[in-house]
């Protein structure tokens, strides 16, 4: 069977993209796209047969590509997903798709319309440890009361570069969205309120002059709640803290240990972190999807749903108050 044939844009992340594709013999490097060829040099010392764009439309045109990888500026995202809609190329691209509510809204109608196949970078379903913390969320279930879901930056000068000329750019989108679907994810629910407060007081008179915490408070139809931040200022190594509540066990994923609590002992959480070997099994299951003629489906239903959780909970920051998460039929 014929290689999927794929394009990648930015070589930053791309670069982690670009490792995925090759390991998999589903799929074939044909194109890079990105701002700086001294990186696109290094790969095709590699593979020489592979083309250089400097434009990513020229890319996303190239008939000789199936499946584009986007792992572009997040304000580049909505126009280069439309240009892959535009020239029916399956699009796996990085977190957030969009900026916008009413972006998302389009891409949905758009790849229904052209029968288009996309997927986002949720890479921490593909996590030993939180595997491992799946399974006993699942046995734990009916005691379970609160999960605390925190994503640690710990690299708040990245917020200088372009992020603080991104008009839309929030770190809801850009790292709270990593949790949300990690919750929704070890749940396999989805919440039904958010409140949303943040504040600016870390970066005061900094060139980022969003929010630079944000705590995002979800409440799920068993009234289960879920406390979820996103600290750019952390000064602890970058890191993905999960705390699971139940009536019989505490389970703390900390920087510092992880570990489970029972009758005030401990044992230790089994599992690999971050395991980024087994990261890249999310672009390797989506070429096998695409791969498999008799699947049909378009998209994973939490896509959109975890980027509409991100956008009410941006609404809940500028409104200041609760509101309910209105989630679109899929």
């Amino acid at each position: 069977m014929p290689k999927i044939k794929v394009g990648i844009i930015g070589l930053g992340v791309g670069l982690k993209h670009y490792e995925a594709y090759k390991h998999s013999n589903l799929s074939q490097v044909k194109a890079i796209s990105d701002y700086d060829k001294k990186k696109f040099e290094k790969i095709k010392k590699e593979n020489r047969n592979i083309k250089y764009f400097k434009n990513s439309k020229d890319l996303i045109n190239n008939k000789d590509i199936d499946l584009v990888s986007i792992a572009s500026y997040d304000d580049d995202h909505y126009n280069q997903v439309l240009e892959c809609i535009k020239n029916k190329k399956n699009i796996f691209v990085e977190k957030p798709i969009c900026l916008k509510q009413s972006q998302l809204q389009r891409i949905k109608k758009l790849i229904k319309k052209k029968d288009i196949k996309i997927e986002s970078n949720f890479v921490l379903r593909h996590t030993g440890i939180f595997k491992n913390l799946k399974k006993i969320i699942k046995k734990e279930k009916k005691t379970l009361y609160h999960i605390e879901a925190d994503y640690l930056w710990g690299r708040y000068r990245k917020l200088f570069g372009w992020r603080s000329k991104a008009k839309n750019y929030s770190l809801i989108l850009g790292g709270a969205i990593h949790m949300i679907d990690l919750v929704c994810w070890l749940l396999e629910d989805l919440p039904i309120k958010v409140y949303t407060v943040g504040n600016k007081i870390a970066l005061k008179n900094e060139r980022f002059k969003k929010e630079s915490f944000i705590l995002m408070l979800l409440e799920f139809r068993n009234k289960l709640t879920v406390k979820i931040s996103v600290n750019s200022c952390s000064q602890s190594k970058h890191f993905h803290d999960v705390r699971i509540f139940t009536k019989n066990k505490s389970i703390y994923h900390s920087p510092l240990e992880s570990v489970i609590f029972k009758n005030q002992s401990q044992k230790k959480l089994l599992g690999l972190y971050p395991d980024k070997e087994n990261r890249k099994n999310q672009i390797i299951n989506f070429l096998k999807k695409l791969n498999n003629k008799k699947n049909k489906q378009l998209y994973d239903v939490n896509l959109f749903n975890v980027m509409q959780i991100c956008f009410e909970g941006i609404k809940s920051l500028k409104l200041k108050k609760a509101i309910d998460i209105k989630y679109a039929k899929n």
